[in-house]
């Protein structure tokens, strides 16, 4: 029997850190062709997983399993990907525990406040506001919408074309009011709320 739990933590520009909501947490046995998802849970607003206690061999004569944590930027609400063309989710695997024999592991990551580490920022800011849409639509979340970011460095914004998505423009990896000030555009599209031709449009 094993159990594998953590926290998840971003850093923001002064270094302070805070938890992940939302994060995607996959167990997974490590195989010689690819690996073999064997849990898959996400952070609480406390950036806190648990698998609790649960049983996994590596089959017949295999000995024990290998067993390394991936952590993904993506939930049932929100997927955050690089702007790359194809890049896709951000991810990032734990060492491999080899022949780990059962017991306990705590897995805990931190993501940085330079390089690729931001996405967290934008995964936590734009799952509460998912959460919050949800809240107020009775219950039920919106489809899934990707966010890119890096995105394109003009602006903010979200747009249809041709899939709909949120760009989030480099500097405003921690902004969290324009994250949930573009969310806002999708909830609106969704319901139909107002004939919003988008476009440029800032307080200065």
């Amino acid at each position: 029997a094993m159990r594998v739990m953590g926290l998840v933590q971003w850093r923001d520009g002064n270094g302070t850190l805070h938890p992940v909501y939302g994060m995607t947490v996959q167990v997974r046995d490590d195989e010689t062709v690819g690996s073999e998802l064997v849990r898959e849970m996400v952070t609480g607003s406390d950036g806190q997983y648990d698998t609790g206690t649960f049983n996994h061999d590596d089959g017949f004569g295999a000995g024990n399993p290998d067993i390394f944590v991936r952590f993904r930027t993506n939930n049932g609400a929100i997927d955050v990907e690089d702007g790359c063309f194809a890049c896709g989710t951000y991810q990032s695997d734990s060492a491999i525990r080899e022949e780990f024999p059962g017991g306990t592991i705590v897995e805990n990551f931190t993501c940085g406040n330079t390089g690729t580490g931001p996405a967290c920022s934008v995964l936590t800011g734009l799952t509460w506001i998912s959460v919050y849409a949800r809240d107020l639509a009775g219950g039920n979340f919106l489809d899934r919408i990707r966010a890119d970011w890096p995105g394109d460095t003009g602006s903010s914004n979200y747009a249809c074309t041709p899939s709909c998505r949120i760009n989030v423009q480099p500097g405003d990896r921690f902004d969290w009011d324009v994250l949930h000030h573009e969310y806002g555009h999708y909830v609106m599209d969704e319901f139909d709320f107002e004939d919003n031709p988008g476009g440029e449009h800032f307080i200065n």
